[in-house]
């Protein structure tokens, strides 16, 4: 049987099924979405110190927004120095803070960057620093974290001489003014690294032990200026170069001792501390004749004499030699008749 639509058939069911099916179809559109502030996240890792007449900076720029957006380009980073006072207020700083423009667009902006002012102004002034930076006009992030410091008048670097001794290599510098201390750096000639703390004196000089002869060494040292708020640095000496050849003995041995065993002369003498030590010689006088080496090199400090006849008198001194050959002085004699 089939169906015809007459003018008498109603079409408002028709109209029903149509909506519904309309509403089906079509997503739903949800609430209109804020433009994005592109506001930087702050900056959380600055450090600055006083080197020389500057204040050294270093910090590294956000690379997202507030909002998680990545930043292609900053359209202003600011350094804000203003004074620092106890206890510390955001506000009152603030009011008093002198802007400074950075221009960081020769920098690789996903590494640290390192950034100088002059220190000159700030002498004698304990000062606040922090940054703040901005994506898009006016839409500056946080401030970073704060650096606290105490300005001083400028540290010179320091001049420095080297010299080669039996222990070591001798550092030593004339001093500036009072209450500084001194780092005291090394670095191997060939090393592409960043020199070595070696350690911090009070006073010059200061001596290397840990050096070894006949290696090039590139020696610097770093004036400092210990504040309540901070440390001001000098700039680093010019470099020191050395390399010198070991020509220096080791210590003379000490405390020689000789004792009677059941048929020997028991020889014994202190350890040498030296650590480029090879051994020792072991000398014998019979009867007050002349010394004369006995054997080789000695690696212990101990030596049983079992060549020796009843009666006579057996006079004994040591020396060390190093693995350069270098033979020390004669220690003290011991004596014993044999029984």
């Amino acid at each position: 049987m089939r169906c015809w639509l007459t003018a008498a058939t109603p079409l408002w069911p028709l109209f029903s099924i149509a909506i519904a099916l309309s509403t089906v179809s079509c997503g739903y559109i949800g609430d209109t979405l804020p433009p994005a502030r592109r506001i930087p996240r702050d900056i959380a890792d600055l450090t600055g110190v006083q080197r020389g007449s500057k204040i050294d900076l270093q910090f590294t720029l956000p690379k997202l927004t507030t909002e998680g957006e990545l930043i292609a380009k900053f359209e202003a980073v600011q350094l804000e120095i203003g004074p620092d006072v106890t206890p510390f207020s955001t506000e009152a700083w603030f009011v008093k803070m002198k802007p400074i423009e950075i221009d960081v667009s020769g920098d690789d902006q996903t590494s640290a960057i390192s950034h100088q002012i002059e220190a000159g102004p700030y002498v004698g002034q304990q000062i606040a620093v922090a940054i703040r930076t901005s994506a898009r006009h006016d839409r500056w992030s946080p401030f970073s974290n704060f650096v606290h410091l105490q300005i001083v008048p400028p540290l010179a670097p320091p001049k420095i001489e080297v010299t080669a001794t039996g222990r070591g290599y001798l550092i030593s510098w004339t001093p500036q003014r009072e209450h500084l201390k001194w780092r005291i750096y090394r670095r191997a000639t060939a090393s592409k690294a960043a020199p070595v703390l070696l350690g911090t004196a009070d006073a010059p000089p200061y001596l290397d032990q840990t050096s070894q002869f006949e290696s090039d060494y590139d020696y610097s040292v770093v004036a400092i200026e210990e504040t309540p708020v901070s440390i001001a640095e000098s700039d680093p000496s010019p470099v020191f170069h050395i390399n010198e050849k070991d020509t220096f003995p080791p210590a003379v041995p000490s405390s020689i001792t000789v004792l009677a065993g059941s048929s020997s002369l028991e020889v014994t003498w202190e350890r040498s501390p030296d650590s480029d030590l090879k051994g020792y010689y072991l000398y014998r006088s019979v009867s007050n004749g002349p010394f004369q080496r006995i054997g080789d090199v000695l690696t212990t400090p101990s030596y049983s004499d079992h060549d020796i006849k009843p009666g006579l008198l057996y006079r004994y001194a040591v020396s060390a030699v190093d693995l350069k050959n270098n033979e020390s002085g004669r220690s003290p004699v011991a004596e014993m008749t044999a029984p």
